[in-house]
């Protein structure tokens, strides 16, 4: 089998799950053969090894059954970092680095301040690291995810991607945000990307999500605003007074949350389709 077979193989193969099946096809082979994806085009003639072709072969039915490459190579490009992923986070998505840009930029507001900041549902830490990385003035992070599992791996990519310093400004903590979380200071900045899928829906999405992403990360409860509003209680007790808050919200829930921020200011802010995927928050004084 050449490259351009290989191509073709995939792309037959995956054109009932995926919506670019090039873009794909060009991923896994340029992985498995470790090679930049414009080789395939300048070398089409070039033979897989064996092991190359059973590798090829073994992803191609693993996609094949909606598996995400995410959690095939157990990578996913976030804010033009590599982070490590597995089936314990949710596999970050591009409309998160809205609200990512939106953090920096308000952190950039405050270059002589050394400010805190707090992540609820850190999954695989993709928003705090991205944060910490292309900014200088954050000076503590809290965090939090109920799954040890997700900590685990924000562990590893707080370990692979950060200087030993930056590592120490980081507090990964295990914990139900339901629960008691004991006395929390002030925080300059509040992120959170947190469940917001109602119960009912989940047996209706993607078979690449629902049968591979962990529930807990998608579950919002009943209506999808559980979190939301215990969110809004610990905005109201650990917002500093000059800080801000963002959450990436799901959109046909905006009657509900502007209900739930009645008593702070709040503006939301759209993703790329123009659909309001994210609200941001400031305390009312």
């Amino acid at each position: 089998m050449t490259l351009e077979q290989a191509r073709k193989y995939l792309q037959l193969n995956l054109i009932a799950v995926s919506a670019n099946v090039t873009t794909e096809a060009d991923y896994i082979i340029s992985k498995i053969c470790q090679i930049p994806s414009h080789h395939l085009l300048m070398y089409p003639n070039q033979p897989l090894t064996q092991l190359q072709k059973k590798c090829l072969q073994n992803i191609c039915n693993k996609r094949k059954n909606n598996m995400p490459l995410a959690y095939i190579f157990q990578e996913k490009e976030f804010f033009g970092i590599n982070f490590y992923i597995n089936n314990n986070v949710l596999i970050p998505r591009p409309e998160t680095e809205i609200l990512v840009e939106t953090c920096i930029n308000f952190l950039k507001q405050f270059p002589d301040k050394k400010l805190l900041m707090c992540d609820f549902g850190t999954g695989s830490g993709c928003i705090p690291l991205s944060i910490i990385l292309n900014t200088k003035n954050v000076s503590g992070t809290l965090a939090i995810d109920i799954s040890s599992k997700a900590i685990s791996v924000a562990k590893q990519n707080a370990n692979t991607l950060l200087s030993p310093k930056q590592q120490t400004i980081i507090n990964w903590k295990t914990s139900d945000i339901f629960s008691n979380l004991g006395s929390l200071q002030k925080f300059d900045l509040i992120t959170s990307n947190p469940p917001y899928i109602p119960a009912k829906q989940i047996p209706a999405l993607e078979p690449s999500v629902r049968n591979f992403e962990p529930v807990g990360a998608l579950d919002g409860g009943k209506d999808g605003l559980i979190f939301y509003k215990r969110i809004a209680e610990l905005i109201l007790q650990n917002l500093s007074k000059s800080g801000m808050a963002i959450l990436e919200i799901n959109p046909i829930l905006i009657d509900d949350l502007t209900e739930i921020f009645q008593s702070f200011q709040y503006k939301f802010i759209p993703d790329l389709t123009g659909k309001k995927r994210f609200i941001q928050i400031f305390q009312n004084f």
